[in-house]
């Protein structure tokens, strides 16, 4: 029984972990696709305005 207790315990962190891991590389992904988009865009108006 504590054997389970323990590997519960264990899996949850485990789990809680790669959750936050995955949620900063998910943020990191978005906010670099946003930079990207906003350099774009701005050279878009600098193509667009000349």
């Amino acid at each position: 029984m504590i054997l389970i207790h323990s590997f519960l315990c264990l899996f949850f962190t485990t789990t809680s972990r790669l959750a936050k891991s995955l949620r900063n590389i998910v943020q990191g992904v978005v906010g670099f696709v946003k930079i990207v988009g906003n350099s774009t865009n701005n050279a878009g108006m600098i193509y667009n305005n000349k």
